[in-house]
């Protein structure tokens, strides 16, 4: 009996080629707020990126009300735990 193959992994080459997920996947920003005062309330969830178009896998927790360039996908909101994510903000980097 054959064992079956494991998935080749794609060691740092960007997915220029269509396929999607893999390291180095980037999209272009979608679902941006508006440039507005607090545009990124605290419990947004949104993507980080690099610049226009470079929208990949990372993500953070906005833990306050907070104004940034309108340049970041919202992926939701936060609607409970809060709280904790407050704490660990509070407690800053170990």
């Amino acid at each position: 009996m054959r064992r079956p193959r494991r998935a080749r992994r794609d060691r740092g080459r960007h997915a220029r080629d269509g396929r999607r997920g893999l390291p180095g996947y980037q999209y272009g920003e979608e679902n941006t707020p508006v440039e507005a005062e607090a545009n990124y309330p605290a419990g947004t969830i949104a993507m980080a990126n690099a610049g226009a178009g470079t929208t990949g896998s990372q993500f953070f927790i906005v833990y306050e009300d907070t104004t940034l360039g309108a340049d970041y996908t919202i992926l939701g909101q936060i609607t409970s735990g809060l709280d904790i994510v407050e704490q660990v903000a509070a407690a800053g980097v170990m």
